[in-house]
């Protein structure tokens, strides 16, 4: 019994320190998202009615909320059509869905507040999700879009959709698939079931690393590559013909498609060819809009891929995908507009202060998040403004406006988050009233600005650690946790010394009479005591320690 006694008290141990390293990680951003999807077994997954999840990064805070149909907003509650109204239904990913803004800022919502406000009965649908491609999207509107009666589905395809039209699966999750003849794969998908641990602790994530690209590598013929362009030139030491690496699904980019992009190419022709024909079964029309990479409209942003893609520059172009979408739908007879240009001149012009002359021009606008690929809040403006417009020159049958047109004018920038200014505050003021209540010899001037101090210098190198994480590239920002955490305990380690020895004895002699019952309750006294030993002996991990308490 003993020995069980030993056993449970050594696994209670492991399992405090697992617990205390898991929420220290969490605390620190580096646990699992929240996920707002589920498997479906029309569409590989779908997002769950009633759910709500937080995306927070260094660029953006976003809260989404799905309703009972699960959709990404509020406005409609059941799948009747209101007499009267003009129904648009807009199929996508996580551009539709809005995976890098709030509702209100994004273009699908901004549209149904721009025809409501010109006075035209028009309800529009959000359904966007995120990681679908174009095969997903078509067979979510054969079960489910139809039976919201739409009078117009809009359809924004991106470039990574083309690949993914080729495959049956995208990391664990089958997907469906449609032949060149437009036909839908009949082999049924199959719940992959829960995600292993390693996806849903922190502590999974941090030693599995950043996730290899899904899509696998593509290796690229060395007379493919820009390499072999300085090949052979005099004065220059001979070139090894390695071949070029490219992630699979950036074959969209390329030119000449190898032969798999040929095959993902032609089944996204063929789930076109069963939306348009199911379209135009119930007269509803149908618009595409590809959405452009950040590389094809955003100034600096094609330098940068052109600094990373293997390829010379005449095999492969940012713009090629939505080339790619155009083409394939004037060969099908689908109606699309191309917003590349129009962005591309918005996203390199300069502004000028509320349109006045007279004063320094200010940057180009940003459309895109500068780390991630999406639309920003401005992006979402100028797209919804060119579909808008274009519809409106198309006359696809929109209700005719009633009042003044919108003007899509982009308003000032999101106020900066105050929370750590009220975090900054509530310490202080508290801290200090403790020093006053404890150090009441001291001159009264002393304890706010010594409080002051000590928060500012703590203050300051977090959201430094915290700027700096967010430059670092995705790869390494896990090993740099690690080096970070491990520094941190050897520093503990240091200024605690001999006392390692009376901590290792106690816990010894805890473990070996078979306390299992008392160890949560030791390993927690002997934390707090170590901090308080090393804010005592450290002056400079000292503030960090007191705040903490």
């Amino acid at each position: 019994m003993r020995i069980v006694n030993v056993i449970l008290a050594i696994l209670i141990s492991l399992a405090c320190g697992l617990l205390a390293l898991e929420g220290g990680l969490r605390l620190l951003g580096r646990g699992p998202q929240e996920t707002i999807n589920r498997f479906d077994p029309i569409t590989g997954w779908s997002k769950i009615p009633g759910a709500s999840s937080r995306r927070s990064t260094s660029e953006f805070d976003v809260r989404y909320e799905i309703n009972a149909l699960g959709l990404r907003e509020s406005h409609t509650l059941s799948y009747a059509k209101p007499a009267g109204t003009y129904r648009v239904l807009c199929l996508g990913d996580s551009f539709t869905l809005g995976y890098t803004v709030d509702e209100r800022d994004l273009f699908v919502d901004q549209l149904r507040r721009s025809w409501l406000s010109e006075g035209r009965a028009v309800d529009v649908i959000n359904a966007g999700t995120e990681g679908w491609s174009t095969d997903q999207e078509v067979a979510w509107y054969l079960s489910e879009g139809v039976k919201y009666q739409p009078d117009l589905v809009l359809i924004f395809p991106y470039e990574n959709d083309l690949y993914w039209n080729g495959q049956s699966k995208y990391r664990r999750f089958p997907k469906p698939r449609f032949g060149a003849d437009g036909t839908l794969d009949p082999a049924p998908l199959v719940d992959p079931g829960p995600a292993p641990w390693s996806e849903r602790s922190a502590i999974g994530m941090l030693f599995k690393g950043t996730p290899k690209d899904p899509s696998g590598v593509l290796e690229v013929p060395f007379e493919d590559t820009k390499f072999s362009l300085s090949a052979g030139k005099k004065d220059e030491a001979p070139v090894v013909k390695k071949p070029g690496f490219l992630p699979r699904e950036w074959a969209a980019m390329m030119v000449t498609p190898p032969d798999f992009m040929l095959e993902a190419i032609a089944r996204t022709r063929g789930a076109l060819t069963h939306l348009r024909d199911q379209c135009a079964k119930t007269g509803t029309q149908l618009v595409m809009v590809p959405i452009p990479s950040k590389a094809a409209v955003q100034h600096g942003a094609g330098e940068s891929l052109k600094a990373v893609v293997c390829l010379r520059e005449t095999r492969w172009h940012p713009d090629q995908a939505v080339r790619t979408f155009m083409t394939a739908a004037n060969d099908l007879r689908i109606k699309a507009f191309d917003p590349t240009a129009d962005l591309r001149a918005v996203a390199r012009t300069p502004q000028r202060e509320l349109g006045t002359t007279g004063e320094p021009e200010l940057p180009e606008p940003e459309l895109y998040f500068a780390r991630d690929w999406h639309f920003n809040p401005r992006g979402n403006l100028e797209f919804a403004r060119f579909i808008h417009d274009r519809l409106d020159v198309a006359q696809i049958g929109l209700p005719p406006a009633t009042g003044a047109l919108a003007s899509f004018t982009p308003g000032p920038p999101p106020p900066r988050s105050k929370t750590w200014m009220l975090l900054f505050g509530g310490l202080w003021v508290g801290l200090t009233a403790l020093y006053y209540g404890n150090y009441r010899d001291e001159p009264k001037w002393q304890p706010p600005l010594k409080v002051f101090g000590m928060l500012a210098v703590i203050f300051t190198l977090f959201m430094g650690i915290k700027a700096a994480m967010g430059l670092v590239p995705p790869a390494i920002a896990p090993k740099l946790v690690i080096l970070f955490v491990c520094g941190v305990l050897g520093f503990v380690l240091y200024t605690l010394g001999r006392r390692i020895g009376t901590i290792a004895e106690l816990t010894k002699a805890f473990v070996l009479r078979g306390h299992w019952y008392l160890m949560p309750l030791l390993v927690v006294l002997l934390s707090i005591g170590s901090l308080l030993v090393v804010a005592a002996s450290s002056p400079i991990a000292a503030p960090f320690i007191y705040t903490l308490f």
